[in-house]
């Protein structure tokens, strides 16, 4: 059997095959399909689908990593203010800089 893409749940259900592709050529493991039948699974090869530093395909992963990337800095960054200072929200100025920006 083959699997086409980490989300190609035909075959095996969709954890089985999340854990297929972390897996390297040549291992062997059990796996399970949505019937709970298991099978046990070699891993013989694998075909990569390099992006183009050019196409469209590629700038769109870049920049959702990066925007990830820094979503998850700031997330930490005002997790460690929250914890290392007593923060109060004034909601009347709140309002006034969003009406500013209307």
């Amino acid at each position: 059997m083959s699997i086409s893409s980490i989300n190609d749940d035909k075959v095996f259900e969709i954890n089985s095959v999340k854990m297929l592709y972390s897996l390297p050529v040549n291992s062997f493991t059990l796996v399970n399909n949505s019937e709970n039948m298991i099978y046990l699974v070699k891993i013989t090869g694998s075909n990569k689908n390099p992006l183009k530093k050019e196409g469209e395909d590629y700038k769109n992963f870049i920049n959702s990593e990066f925007t990830n990337t820094r979503k998850s800095i700031l997330a930490a960054y005002d997790q460690l203010l929250t914890s290392k200072y007593k923060i109060q929200l004034n909601q009347k100025t709140i309002d006034r800089v969003k009406n500013y920006f209307k």
